[in-house]
């Protein structure tokens, strides 16, 4: 697709995600039983603020996700992944209106939706707090705007192209939900800098560890990303170790097999993770030529939504060979204990590379705020910006001798907040 393409349905999208959220919001207050679900949600929420607030950021979320599962279908359609289209052309609908004549779009997306939630889980299930499907008239604008001609004959938004770039959903993320960027900093990694911080720790790591002689003793080698956003660290990660394992010898379907065994991500935000567990699926699919979905459904794709400032391992504030912290007792408001358990394992397993280009907004929640200074005691003081406790947060997770490498604002140098971590951090965290 090309530039003026994507920019002018990134124009729409974002027409159609203000016109989705403004019915979303008059739905909730207007329909007594949604609002009293969508109260107590807001009663459940860390956000603080008040129900309006809480509303508009729930309802730009559920707008968001709704035309992104039409983007997920557009471009499994125009990948080959689907055998029979739901979009893409109009058997689908039509097919559907033969069964179910009274019902009409909305009804449609719906049903597709659950359909592909077989197959991808992840990207279709609706989240606990997602809103309805808005009405039929904006499902059939989202509808109209797929079947948009370029005036040859051809669809105007196409990704049948084979240079296809995963990279756009991760702009078309950020660049279609404000509350994103506000709340989690979400900025996708400049391609210069992801790569420049890989060689210098990716690279390296592979000569240091030798991922092919810890394969031969049962072991794995693995490469993090605790703040991956939508996946670019992850995505450059699986290039580097998919060439690795060609060079051993494997096949290309096994190489990128391989890949994905070693590459690990987490973040706080669960669309964020959805786009990228998207893209890293689209990415061995386009570096593998592999179609089949029943071999690219049992990939295991090492994602996970938690917020990796909490150290739900058990230990923090100490480097990787810390031992059970004084701020242990907090750790039990996190969560379910088999959440905390199953987060506790994700973050506990031996990183060989840890990178990430974390937040650099302060902490909102006041709870969290003062928790995080007693996880990360030498950086997590003052006024501090949550990029000051994940470079403690990063060294704290890799194995001994990682090597790790952070995109970093640098007004931790410049402010009271920094002192500690300047002055006591390289002690405890170990170099």
């Amino acid at each position: 697709m090309k530039p003026d393409t994507y920019a002018a349905l990134e124009k729409a999208l974002q027409k159609l995600e203000k016109a989705i959220v403004k019915a979303h919001v008059a739905t909730v207050r207007g329909d007594k039983d949604l609002r009293g679900r969508i109260e107590a949600l807001h009663a459940e929420s860390e956000t603080g603020g008040s129900f309006d607030d809480y509303l508009e950021v729930l309802a730009g979320r559920s707008a968001v996700q709704l035309l992104l599962r039409t983007v997920y279908v557009r471009v499994l359609e125009d990948l080959g992944l689907l055998e029979l289209p739901r979009i893409r052309g109009l058997w689908g609908y039509q097919a559907f209106r033969d069964i179910a004549p009274q019902l009409g779009i909305r009804a449609y997306f719906k049903w597709v939706f659950r359909d592909l939630a077989e197959d991808f889980p992840a990207l279709f299930v609706p989240a606990h707090d997602e809103l309805p499907l808005p009405s039929e008239d904006i499902c059939k604008d989202i509808w109209d705007l797929w079947h948009l001609d370029d005036g040859k004959g051809n669809l105007t938004y196409d990704w049948s192209d084979r240079d296809f770039d995963s990279r756009f959903l991760g702009d078309l993320y950020q660049d279609l939900d404000a509350d994103v960027r506000d709340r989690y900093a979400l900025l996708q990694t400049p391609d210069f800098v992801e790569e420049f911080i890989l060689d210098q720790t990716l690279t390296p790591a592979l000569g240091e560890f030798d991922p092919a002689g810890l394969s031969a003793k049962g072991e794995t080698f693995r490469v993090l990303d605790p703040t991956c956003g939508s996946g670019h660290f992850l995505i450059g990660a699986l290039h580097r170790m998919g060439g690795y394992w060609e060079g051993q010898g494997l096949g290309r379907w096994e190489a990128y097999e391989r890949a994905v065994e070693s590459v690990w991500g987490c973040d706080i935000n669960p669309y964020a993770v959805d786009v990228a567990r998207f893209r890293l699926l689209l990415e061995v699919m386009q570096r593998t030529g592999e179609r089949n979905l029943e071999r690219l459904r049992d990939l295991r794709l090492h994602l996970r939504t938690l917020d990796s400032l909490i150290p739900w391992e058990g230990h923090a504030g100490q480097g990787a060979q810390g031992e059970l912290f004084s701020g242990s007792d907090r750790l039990s408001k996190y969560a379910t204990e088999r959440e905390r358990q199953e987060n506790g394992d994700f973050l506990g397993r031996a990183f060989h590379v840890v990178v990430g280009n974390p937040p650099y907004v302060t902490p909102k929640d006041p709870q969290k705020r003062d928790d995080y200074r007693v996880f990360w005691p030498e950086s997590a003081t003052g006024k501090y910006g949550l990029s000051a406790p994940f470079v403690e947060r990063l060294f704290a997770l890799g194995t001994h001798g990682a090597f790790m490498g952070q995109i970093t604002g640098n007004a931790f140098a410049k402010r009271e907040f920094g002192a500690s971590l300047i002055e006591q951090g390289p002690a405890a965290i170990g170099i």
